[in-house]
């Protein structure tokens, strides 16, 4: 019976540095931060919009 091994096991048993990221997980984490700050300016503008309508 062949052992079922999934992706998260292979990357734990990576012998990577710690702050060694591969090009998708830096697209992932642009991604990830392009939303939140986007986020955080909505938060912050949409006071004064609902105040001038």
């Amino acid at each position: 019976m062949a052992s079922k091994c999934s992706n998260l096991a292979n990357i734990e048993g990576d012998n990577r540095t710690p702050y060694h990221l591969t090009y998708t997980e830096v697209q992932l984490l642009g991604i990830a931060g392009v939303g939140f700050f986007l986020d955080a300016y909505d938060l912050f503008v949409i006071n004064p919009v609902a105040t001038m309508l």
